[in-house]
């Protein structure tokens, strides 16, 4: 079930690593990544607790992020026109601390697939809310409930 090429895989080491370093401080885990599901996995460790010895507030926003933006990208790259995409908006329910490593899961594959398809044939900026949520190993209760808006454009096409 896990589709993460070699190839992909060093993509993404690359992006985390050069064009975003705050998402590879946290030391995500690609756990799965296919195109309708992502999860990944954010370890509690002394980079990511916060006071109180749970997750803190940044790297549970970085563990939702990548969770909907590598499955984004997972749809992109399959496209041959140039989208670019960008984060809109953040809204995040904290249920329960995440005192333990916390997993972050993305089921909205499909609605990422029909935005980027879309995408691919109009030059304009086309966006929609993409939901999550993250949990504990603990526990099946969700530790986190969040949903982000993707915007995403077509740079191949000239207006």
């Amino acid at each position: 079930m896990n589709s993460i090429s070699l190839a992909f895989r060093w993509k993404i080491f690359l992006f985390f690593r050069l064009l975003i370093p705050m998402l590879g401080y946290a030391k995500p885990k690609i756990v799965e990544l296919s195109s309708q599901r992502c999860v990944v996995k954010i370890p509690l460790r002394w980079r990511t607790k916060n006071h109180l010895r749970s997750m803190y507030f940044g790297a549970l926003c970085i563990g939702a992020e990548i969770s909907v933006g590598l499955l984004a990208m997972e749809h992109i790259q399959k496209q041959s026109h140039k989208i670019d995409l960008i984060f809109k908006d953040f809204h995040a329910d904290f249920l329960k601390k995440g005192d333990r490593d916390v997993t972050f899961v993305c089921d909205s594959g499909e609605e990422l697939k029909n935005l980027i398809d879309q995408s691919s044939q109009s030059s304009q900026r086309l966006e929609t809310s993409i939901s999550g949520y993250a949990y504990t190993n603990q526990s099946d209760e969700p530790v986190m409930k969040y949903s982000l808006t993707i915007s995403v454009k077509n740079r191949s096409i000239s207006c």
